[in-house]
């Protein structure tokens, strides 16, 4: 307030002052008319004077706290699980299988099998050769067929693919991990000394690929170009990531990065899709589900899973894709979520016009 309204102010109370005073000091009754003058004098009088700002309401105060809090809760707050299904084209498929199923790559055709690593391969029986082979081979004559994988004593199981070649990299991770092959016709075979043979099979017989202590890891060659159905699985875990090795200042490191060629993931109950383009990373935190479809395709693999994440983040930036809890309630909701974000308007609005409303 400036000086000359401070003593303009001043001068009105002295005035509303002195006739109260002569109002309330009458010691006989005056002419009404005069009195209703002076009644009118004094409410103008009063009516002059600055109004003082209104203090903050606690009613007010309190309804905005609480419009504010809720609204940033419902827009900030991520929701804890969410359903997703996705449809995925890559080259390395990493999962943790779990759930009933107990075998993979069941009756699987081949043309070649190499194991890797610590792991071994030998034909059983009393009349097969001690020797290691370091790759088996067959012709159009014959016929190489995986028996099917243990998964009892999987605690990881990651599949590559080298689309040049054909080849399909398979490493199990677990004890006492072993894997069947059954063969017939004339096979070629190669032995870790170097020296190869020509084995012919009749009646059909079995050789065993057997892992390390702690790891199974072999390459096939696929019999068919086509796609090839793998059995669908229970899983955990799952991401698709593959290392490289790169040079960096002469010396070769290993990277990983994304194997992602193409597909999509589907926020089921926000109903939400995200398309995916080549090198994108998917991360499902915390996945437990289905992969009801698993192919292996001359390119890679194509995986179409369903379940439910603790986090999904997706691409370079790797920000959370999960929906807010005002996402998921207008979904759920519908038309009341509108009615209800109305009438939370409408309640901000009143406690903020009567918290600066002046007073009276």
């Amino acid at each position: 307030m400036r000086a000359g309204e401070v003593k303009l102010a001043g001068d009105v109370r002295a005035a509303i002052d002195a006739l109260e005073a002569h109002l309330e000091s009458a010691e006989q009754p005056r002419d009404p008319a005069e009195h209703a003058r002076l009644v009118m004098l004094l409410q103008d009088l009063r009516s002059r004077l600055p109004r003082k700002a209104r203090g903050p309401s606690i009613a007010a105060a309190a309804v905005f706290i609480v419009c504010f809090v809720t609204s940033a809760i419902l827009v900030w707050k991520k929701v804890d699980r969410a359903e997703v299904d996705a449809q995925i084209d890559a080259g390395a498929v990493h999962l943790a299988p779990s759930g009933q199923l107990r075998s993979l790559l069941q009756s699987l055709p081949v043309t070649e099998i190499a194991p890797r690593g610590h792991s071994t391969l030998q034909e059983k029986g009393p009349a097969a050769s001690k020797a290691r082979i370091e790759k088996l081979s067959c012709s159009a004559d014959c016929t190489l067929l995986l028996k099917g994988l243990d998964l009892t004593n999987v605690k990881q199981l990651d599949l590559r693919r080298v689309p040049q070649v054909g080849s399909l990299g398979i490493a199990a991770t677990g004890a006492d991990l072993s894997i069947q092959v059954v063969a017939e016709g004339t096979l070629h075979a190669e032995y870790e000394d170097g020296s190869a043979n020509t084995l012919t099979i009749d009646p059909p017989g079995v050789f065993t690929v057997r892992g390390g202590a702690t790891r199974l890891d072999f390459n096939v060659i696929t019999k068919s170009a086509e796609n090839t159905p793998l059995e669908p699985l229970t899983v955990s875990a799952i991401d698709f990531d593959e290392e490289i090795e790169i040079t960096n200042e002469g010396r070769p490191i290993t990277v990983r990065r994304s194997s992602i060629s193409k597909g999509s993931v589907h926020l089921r109950r926000v109903d939400r899709t995200t398309a995916l383009v080549r090198g994108d990373s998917v991360e499902l935190h915390g996945f437990e589900g289905r992969l009801h479809e698993l192919l292996v395709t001359p390119a890679g693999f194509h995986v179409a899973l369903v379940g439910r994440v603790d986090d999904l983040r997706i691409g370079e930036e790797r920000q959370s894709l999960m929906p807010s809890e005002l996402e998921t309630l207008r979904a759920d909701s519908g038309l009341a979520v509108y009615w209800a974000s109305a009438m939370w308007l409408a309640g901000l609005l009143v406690s903020i016009l009567q918290w600066f409303r002046p007073r009276g």
